[in-house]
């Protein structure tokens, strides 16, 4: 009607690192003990269990983890897999710090805060002595769920996903060097049952954006994975192979030589046969 297009937004899919860096579920850790993959200062990380589920938990506000990351590349995802408790007032959150030095001025920040009312989330990039607010916005999820965080910083561009809802996606960024990284615990003061904790932390290096890097010659992803002696790819290769398929199709005069290979497990034959 009216002669006007339909138009939709297209989806931005957050798609995971593929080179991992770090990652910990906390299932080697004891209960009696410090995360042992994490410095941990201001308080007490406290390993809970119950029901499947392990979780590092903050009750203190303002203590801060680190995870034992020594440098991140230009290009990498992080994702938190996170639970909050008891929510009042302004709610109980996390702030991601992203520095060069230790305690020095941040690179990238990120501050969320789970309230009733919605996920705050507000962002800081760039120059670290007068970094760019790149985000203040609120989304929707459900507070009482487990909530996952996923950071993507690719080729100057910063995303930020809550549940895959994409909260940021700001461009033309220049980072500092990151090589240090630490969180701290948002947490209602003395309100019973509030804490800030985490379920599952990895961070994977990814690849250089596919758009502007096949026109180069190559691109090598280790995101598409295939289940054991199988030809199936795994569910979780989606997102690696929609960002391949979208560069593809951007440019339909391109000729393009697909590769897989196998492991060694095996003899030469199967192998071949698997590959092709």
């Amino acid at each position: 009607a009216g002669g006007q297009p339909d138009l939709t937004a297209v989806k931005s899919d957050f798609v995971p690192g593929d080179k991992l860096i770090f990652y910990d579920d906390f299932t080697d850790m004891a209960g009696d003990e410090s995360p042992p993959h994490w410095k941990v200062r201001g308080g007490t990380a406290e390993l809970q269990v119950g029901e499947g589920i392990r979780q590092l938990t903050m009750a203190t506000h303002g203590m801060y983890v680190s995870p034992n990351i020594k440098q991140l590349p230009g290009n990498f995802t992080m994702e938190v897999d996170t639970q909050f408790g008891t929510l009042t007032g302004n709610g109980n959150g996390m702030i991601w710090r992203f520095m060069t030095v230790p305690d020095g001025p941040q690179t990238l920040l990120i501050n969320t805060r789970v309230q009733e009312e919605g996920t705050r989330v507000v962002i800081y990039a760039g120059n670290p002595d007068n970094p760019e607010n790149i985000a203040d916005t609120v989304v929707q999820v459900n507070p009482r769920q487990p909530i996952q965080f996923a950071l993507w910083v690719q080729e100057g561009r910063i995303r930020f996903y809550l549940n895959g809802k994409r909260a940021a996606d700001a461009n033309q960024i220049t980072l500092a060097p990151i090589k240090f990284i630490d969180m701290e615990a948002v947490v209602e003061g003395e309100v019973e049952g509030a804490y800030a904790a985490i379920r599952r932390a990895r961070f994977a290096e990814t690849s250089p954006d596919f758009s502007k890097t096949i026109m180069s010659g190559r691109y090598v992803t280790h995101g598409i994975l295939f289940d054991v002696d199988s030809d199936r790819i795994k569910q979780d290769s989606a997102a690696t192979i929609k960002m391949i398929a979208s560069g593809i199709q951007a440019s339909p005069s391109a000729n393009f030589l697909i590769e897989g290979h196998t492991d060694s497990t095996g003899d030469a034959a199967h192998n071949m046969d698997l590959s092709r």
